[in-house]
């Protein structure tokens, strides 16, 4: 006869592990109904803008109305949809949330070399981890977890720390004012606010991605001040109190933001057509942006430039950052095969006094 009897301690356990199981899923229903809310008031404003943005579709590249069509199904999702929301931001990124279901042992090798080598030679205090928020996905590993968007922020993380953008953004000093053009799900902007929380941080974009970064980002930091820009509004004029602000990317010439300290493109402005770029560019001059960032597909050397760096070289100095690799990386016979280093190419743009 097989002795079913556990003891008290053993009985214990299993209480306590079911008690933080019950939390954990209390937890996440607040959380998932908390983005809900959020979502219907986002979806709303985002829907206004689109319609308020009349023919700006026209403009758009084959790039971004592919993207678009992946998230036209989140204009009218249930709740399930966005309590999962962060899994259906591949047509974003192209990161697969399948892949990490059960992640490939070349996948979760590269990548835990990638956080490691970052984490000791950027500094450990640095690396923001994917939150589990909405869906969250990615390699598991010392309780931490991270996919290839997490790695790809962490080097532009890494980017502007060593080009002196992200030191004068961190501190109990004055509250700086960050603007990222597109903003993506909110990814970067979530690493960024939480390295930076003495930062009011604005996102410009299509309304289809403001309405997963709006709903992510608030949901994320729920304590977060933010504001939705309406036409017509001064959403800008007190910005202190404002953690973070959504703006269409057609209101940007209405944005009355006093300065910028720094304008950031993660990926971004490569999608848009020269014009919109230079808008962009033009834009964040004329608001006094110190500094501009940008991050592209590598080669990490490009050469030629790409059309995004020379717009922003018109109005900036153009600095390339070197990604942080090992050291045999750039071990090469002759220059011209150093542009050939496979990784993100980054650059920080210092304002021109001059033109």
């Amino acid at each position: 006869m097989v002795k079913t009897d556990i003891g008290p301690r053993q009985l214990r356990r299993q209480q306590e592990a079911e008690e933080r199981r019950a939390a954990e899923e209390r937890d996440r229903a607040t959380v998932a109904a908390r983005a809900y809310e959020h979502y219907l008031k986002v979806r709303e404003w985002a829907r206004s803008s689109s319609e308020a943005g009349g023919d700006a579709a026209d403009s758009l590249t084959d790039g971004e109305r592919h993207m678009r069509a992946g998230l036209a199904h989140l204009w009218d999702a249930p709740p399930d949809v966005i309590a999962a929301l962060r899994r259906w931001t591949e047509p974003m990124t192209g990161v697969r949330p399948a892949d990490y279901d059960r992640p490939s042992r070349d996948l979760a090798l590269h990548l835990k070399y990638e956080v490691g080598f970052l984490r000791r030679h950027v500094g450990a205090e640095l690396f923001v981890q994917e939150s589990p928020i909405l869906g969250g996905f990615g390699v598991e590993w010392h309780r931490q977890r991270y996919n290839e968007d997490t790695v790809r922020f962490f080097k532009a993380i890494a980017a502007l720390h060593d080009g002196g953008v992200l030191a004068a953004c961190r501190g109990q000093g004055d509250r700086r004012l960050v603007w990222e053009v597109g903003g993506g799900w909110g990814g970067f902007a979530f690493q960024f606010k939480t390295l930076c929380p003495n930062v009011t941080y604005v996102i410009t974009g299509l309304p289809e991605c403001l309405l997963v970064s709006a709903v992510y980002l608030m949901t994320a930091f729920p304590d977060a001040r933010c504001r939705l820009h309406r036409t017509g509004s001064d959403i800008a004029g007190d910005w202190e109190q404002a953690d973070f602000i959504f703006a269409p990317e057609d209101a940007l010439d209405e944005l009355n933001l006093p300065r910028v300290d720094a304008m950031l493109d993660v990926m971004a402005l490569r999608h848009m057509s020269e014009a919109r770029v230079s808008r962009h560019v033009e834009r964040g001059f004329d608001l006094g942006a110190r500094y501009v960032f940008s991050q592209l597909p590598g080669p990490c050397f490009p050469d030629p430039l790409p059309a995004v760096w020379r717009a922003i070289e018109r109005r900036y100095w153009l600095h390339q950052v070197p990604p942080r690799l090992e050291a045999t990386a750039f071990l090469v016979d002759d220059f011209q095969s150093a542009p050939h280093i496979d990784d993100y190419a980054q650059a920080v743009g210092w304002r021109r006094i001059r033109i």
